[in-house]
């Protein structure tokens, strides 16, 4: 491997070497001293940001890459999700700590980049990009972290540590009213 590893992924059967300025892509064998096959032509020549910057769902591996952009791949080659507004946006974020987080709601694949400046929810269904905000005054979004667990969606505070659960019948954030607002083109 020609780079600095930051973490290894695994999607399905294949195993990413993930660096900060490629990714190389490896099956399990079942002979020889080495149980890592590298895949032929298996390298991308595009890297990992951060190394929390990864997660998969059931139907991709997503990343944010060294040129801040959202990637996913399902088979072998990286096909960025940002588009260019949000690209724009992304550009002018340090990704130092931040995350990559896949999580499902009401059966929809969603995933969400966690930045210390901003936050952002990508919708695999839809392809649209929307941004969270906390309180009614937008300051960045309550989730530092967010998993699955217990067969609930759980969300680490920013604030206070605390574990919240993301639970679609209620409308607040840690007892802060939730406001959920839309800006589309001229109608």
């Amino acid at each position: 491997f020609a780079d600095d590893i930051v973490p290894i992924a695994r999607f399905r059967e294949t195993i990413y070497m993930m660096g900060s300025k490629s990714i190389e892509r490896y099956y399990v064998g079942s002979t020889g001293t080495n149980p890592l096959i590298s895949v032929q032509s298996g390298t991308a020549q595009r890297g990992l940001i951060e190394r929390g910057c990864v997660d998969s769902n059931e139907n991709a591996l997503y990343w944010i890459g060294d040129d801040k952009i959202l990637y996913r791949t399902n088979a072998y080659e990286p096909q960025p999700v940002t588009t260019p507004s949000v690209a724009n946006k992304f550009a002018s974020y340090n990704f130092t700590g931040a995350r990559v987080r896949c999580l499902k709601v009401d059966s929809q694949n969603f995933v969400l980049v966690l930045t210390s400046s901003a936050s952002w929810c990508y919708s695999e269904a839809t392809n649209l990009w929307f941004e969270l905000a906390y309180k009614a005054d937008e300051e960045i979004y309550l989730g530092y972290d967010v998993t699955y667990g217990y067969k609930k969606n759980l969300i680490q505070s920013k604030i206070d540590g605390k574990i919240l659960e993301l639970d679609l019948d209620t409308f607040t954030d840690n007892g802060q009213t939730t406001i959920r607002e839309r800006i589309t083109a001229p109608i």
